[in-house]
């Protein structure tokens, strides 16, 4: 009796070692090779609707974007009796105006804006005035041309809230100019760029239209590349319920700011 139980203790102990080296085999144990690659995972887009994913924390690039987020303080632009809740084209702008910000700043570029929606820039000037021609509280588009061109920017992007008497006029458009106003051989392809990204971000939405040739004073009378973006219009139904989302407003913003990203990674050398 005794043989035979050392003899079934043996061979238990044996199946046992036996179960443990082929679980070891067939399942890789954690940090078994610590020269492996490890996977870097870029941007995803996200669908509407769903929570905008970061861009990665990159290298600071000797770049710098202003972004300007339409009217403003006592100018509400459009919107009024038309969007939900009170709110005006200025609401939107400076959401989505704030989130570009961010995410542009992730992407390691210089960013600016125009305004903040509560005080008016300073006068690069040295005077300590606010930057405003007229005094109001009004901040026009000259203002903000005049403003940017006191700066050493790369890159002015204007975002606007569209409008229609035609409630069917739908979709996003992005303008730029590229005349004998402004030789300029950037805007177009950072505009372009820009669009496409919007296109890939929102497949489900109207193809976003682009324009040039564009008389836009926020266009024209800017010396940096330019380009406006009319995120959509307040009078079409779809459009307006999705432009009040905050969730719609990060995911265009994000779209914008991986355009730009992508311009600069495709065409320049971005030193850090």
């Amino acid at each position: 009796m005794i043989n035979r139980k050392k003899k079934t203790v043996c061979g238990l102990a044996f199946l046992l070692a036996a179960c443990m080296v082929f679980s070891a085999c067939g399942e890789e144990p954690e940090n078994a090779d610590s020269g492996k690659k490890e996977r870097v995972h870029k941007p995803s887009t996200p669908s509407i609707g769903v929570t905008r994913i970061m861009p990665e924390v990159h290298e600071p690039k000797a770049f710098t974007v202003m972004i300007d987020p339409g009217h403003g303080y006592t100018d509400g632009g459009t919107g009024d009796g038309i969007l939900p809740d009170g709110l005006l084209e200025k609401d939107i702008t400076l959401a989505i105006a704030k989130a570009l910000n961010e995410d542009l700043t992730e992407y390691g570029f210089q960013v600016m804006m125009t305004h903040d929606g509560e005080t008016f820039p300073r006068s690069s000037t040295g005077n300590g005035n606010s930057y405003r021609d007229d005094g109001n509280d009004i901040y026009n588009i000259y203002e903000r041309s005049k403003y940017a061109n006191t700066l050493d920017i790369d890159y002015f992007i204007s975002i606007h809230v569209n409008s229609h008497t035609n409630s069917e006029a739908q979709g996003v458009r992005t303008y730029y100019i590229q005349n004998w106003r402004k030789n300029d051989e950037t805007s177009q392809p950072l505009t372009q760029y820009v669009t496409d990204a919007v296109r890939e971000a929102f497949p489900m939405s109207p193809t976003p239209v682009m324009h040039d040739d564009s008389k836009y004073i926020v266009l024209t009378d800017t010396n940096a590349a330019a380009t406006l973006v009319e995120i959509g219009f307040c009078t079409n139904p779809t459009d307006a319920a999705n432009m009040i989302q905050p969730e719609w407003q990060e995911q265009m913003a994000q779209a914008m700011a991986d355009g730009i990203h992508q311009y600069y990674t495709d065409n320049i050398e971005i030193p850090s």
